[in-house]
C-alpha cells in the first residue's frame, strides 16, 4: 500500500470516528492534531531510496492542499483523486466546526501555554485600544468584539484560575474604557472574582486576593441596572456583611448559641464540617475581604 493510500485510510478513520462527533470533539481534537503532525497525513510524500524502501524522511507539515502532488498524477491516478476528495471532506468538516453553534466545538484544540495565553490577551487589549481611536474601526471591530472578549475571559478564568493576573487586568481595562460593553456581565464577573476571596488562596497565592479585589472594585463603579454609587454601596455592604458572618461562624464554633437570620453576604462554597479546616479558612477569608474593603474605599 502506498503512502497516499495509508494516509487516506487513517484520515478516513479520524474523520468518521472522531471529527464527526461534536459532543466529544473537545476531548479528541488534540489527538487528531497530534496524529496529523506525527504521521504527516495531509502531505504523504515520502522520499524513497533506490530499492523503493522509504527513508523515513518526509516533508514538514503543510497547509491543507494537494498542490504538492504533480498535476499529471492527480488527473491520471485514481489514488490521488480519492485522496483529494477526502481532503475536501476534511475542509468541509473543519469549516462546519468553525461555525458551529457550540463554543466548545469552535474553540477546541490543544491547550496553549500560560505565556501564550497571556500574550494573546495583551495583544487583543492593545489592538482594541488602538482601534478605539478611529470611528470606523470602533464600529467594525471594537463594539462587536469587546463583549465577546469579556465573555471569553470569564470562560477562561473558570478553567484556568492561574491566569487571574492577566484576566483581571484585561477586565479592569474593559470596565474603564468600555463600561457600556461590560455592563451585562458585571454581576457574573464579580461572582467569579469572589471565588478567589474565600480564603483558600491566602496560603498559596496571596497575590490573587489583590488582583480579585482590584477587579471587583473597578466593576463596582460600572452603572447598569443600578447606578454606579448604588452598585458600589451594595458591594461594600456585602463585603462587610461577609466579614461579619464569617466572624459569627468562627464564634459559633466555640459558642453554644447559634446565630440565625444572618445578613446577606457573598456566596461561597459550603465550608467543611471539620473545625480544624474551616476555622483557618474563615480567618483567611476575613483577611481577604478586608483587602477588598481597602480596594473599594481607595
Amino acid at each position: 500500500m502506498s503512502s497516499v493510500s495509508k494516509a487516506e485510510s487513517q484520515l478516513s478513520v479520524l474523520l468518521n470516528n472522531f471529527l464527526s462527533n461534536e459532543d466529544s470533539i473537545q476531548a479528541t481534537f488534540p489527538f487528531i492534531i497530534e496524529s496529523l503532525n506525527l504521521k504527516n497525513l495531509l502531505n504523504p510524500e515520502f522520499e524513497t531510496s533506490n530499492n523503493g524502501i522509504s527513508t523515513g524522511n518526509f516533508q514538514p507539515f503543510k497547509k491543507l492542499s494537494v498542490t504538492n502532488i504533480p498535476e499529471t498524477n492527480i488527473q491520471n491516478d485514481k489514488e490521488y483523486k480519492s485522496f483529494n476528495n477526502l481532503l475536501l471532506k476534511w475542509a468541509t468538516r473543519l469549516t462546519a466546526l468553525v461555525i458551529s453553534k457550540k463554543p466548545e466545538s469552535r474553540y477546541c484544540s490543544k491547550t496553549e501555554s500560560q505565556d501564550t495565553i497571556n500574550a494573546a490577551i495583551s495583544a487583543l487589549v492593545s489592538i482594541f485600544s488602538i482601534a478605539n481611536g478611529y470611528l470606523d474601526l470602533e464600529k467594525d471591530i471594537v463594539i462587536p468584539s469587546v463583549s465577546k472578549f469579556n465573555t471569553s475571559l470569564l470562560n477562561l478564568l473558570k478553567s484556568h484560575p492561574e491566569l487571574l493576573p492577566s484576566i483581571s487586568s484585561a477586565i479592569i481595562w474593559s470596565s474603564r474604557l468600555f463600561p457600556g460593553l461590560i455592563r451585562l456581565q458585571v454581576e457574573k464577573t464579580i461572582r467569579s472574582c469572589v471565588h478567589f476571596l474565600n480564603g483558600s488562596y491566602v496560603p498559596t497565592h496571596p497575590e490573587f486576593v489583590a488582583y480579585a479585589s482590584e477587579c471587583i472594585s473597578s466593576l463596582s463603579i460600572v452603572s447598569g441596572k443600578f447606578s454606579s454609587s448604588e452598585r458600589w454601596l451594595e458591594n461594600l455592604n456585602k463585603t462587610l456583611n461577609s466579614i461579619n458572618n464569617s466572624l459569627n461562624k468562627i464564634y459559633n464554633s466555640v459558642d453554644i448559641e447559634k446565630r440565625e437570620n444572618l445578613i446577606p453576604e457573598y456566596e461561597f462554597d459550603k465550608d467543611s464540617d471539620d473545625f480544624m479546616v474551616y476555622l483557618p479558612l474563615l480567618a483567611d477569608r476575613c483577611a481577604s475581604l478586608v483587602e477588598l474593603v481597602a480596594a473599594l474605599i481607595t
